[in-house]
């Protein structure tokens, strides 16, 4: 099977090289990689350029900063190949994730969207743990389906098929940074078929800072207008704008928007406490770990210990040797 591997990239010198040697690494050799410059300002096309002249499988596209879902949508009309693979400027293919994922399609020949688990890593390719298992089983994306939002799918890590993506109207920037939410509803409404390789191919670097709890806000903000937009096509109505999503979320009870509120508050600060995790910023961690455990649901609360505080402890084990 030959595949297309699609790299968006802006400003991303810092890891450029890393990430596509990963690629061109891989033990299947047989695909093309089109590195997508996305206005870059710093030194990123000098270095796709450069890869460009050295291997006949890159080819470089460039335009001004369109953002990533346009990008993906432009690159997507230039490959002819039935398969598409997905990956960020930032992160890092194990060296046999095309191959493995691969030979999953073709165990699975109903899908059209694969994705795997990953491990977390930070900004100077550390690892700090790890995905956990979900939707890697048909039942587990079925009761995705009943929340009407079909999540958990590490965009960085898909393989898929070129026709139903597009067919389904490809990337909608407009919900962008949680387009590749609204897509995989979107082929799920159309009957495509969705499922998580349960093996960890690809190293998925996060980032912090100060902004992670706000953005991750943003993103449950957009999950829940997916979810609503799925409702509406599903019941055979026009999709509500954001302007009607958000006139709708402020009009319903106090109580309800309460919970909404304390709901993607907890996840956010999950989120946040995960992101200071990975870049050793223990008290933020703590901080934010501590709000998702007391406002978030059992399975939040879960999470905190299992993926937060036991890690981190066994760190501080480590450190001092006690």
């Amino acid at each position: 099977m030959r595949i297309a591997v699609l790299v968006p990239v802006f400003n991303s010198e810092t890891y450029l090289r890393e990430a596509v040697d990963s690629v061109l690494d891989q033990t299947h050799q047989d695909f093309e990689l089109v590195l997508i410059d996305d206005g870059s300002t710093d030194g990123s096309l000098n270095i796709m350029r450069e890869y460009e002249r050295r291997d006949d499988r890159v080819r470089v596209i460039t335009h001004p900063n369109w953002g990533m879902g346009a990008s993906l949508n432009h690159a997507l009309e230039t490959v002819h190949h039935d398969w598409v693979a997905r990956m960020d400027a930032d992160d890092i293919m194990e060296p046999h994730r095309l191959e493995r994922q691969i030979n999953f399609v073709i165990g699975h020949p109903q899908l059209d969207v694969a994705g795997s688990l990953v491990t977390y890593i930070d900004e100077r390719g550390n690892e700090f743990g790890r995905s956990h298992p979900v939707g890697t089983t048909p039942e587990s994306i079925a009761e995705s389906r009943g929340t009407g939002l079909i999540s958990g799918i590490y965009h960085p890590t898909v393989l898929m098929r070129r026709e139903i993506v597009q067919s389904v109207g490809g990337y909608r920037p407009r919900f962008w940074p949680a387009d590749d939410i609204d897509l995989w509803t979107r082929v799920d409404d159309a009957g495509g078929a969705i499922l998580v390789q349960p093996e960890y191919l690809l190293r998925y670097r996060v980032h912090g800072g100060g902004s992670a709890f706000g953005k991750s806000r943003e993103v449950q903000v957009i999950r829940e207008w997916i979810r609503a937009c799925s409702l509406r096509r599903r019941a055979g109505l026009s999709e509500p704008s954001r302007e009607e999503f958000l006139d709708y979320r402020m009009s319903r009870p106090f109580h309800e928007r309460l919970n909404t509120h304390r709901r993607e508050i907890a996840d956010a600060s999950y989120r946040a406490a995960v992101m200071a995790y990975g870049r050793r910023q223990h008290r933020q961690m703590i901080g934010h770990a501590a709000v998702a455990s007391l406002l978030g649901s059992s399975h939040i609360a879960r999470q905190v210990r299992w993926r937060l505080f036991r890690p981190a402890l066994s760190r501080l084990i480590r450190t001092t040797g006690a």
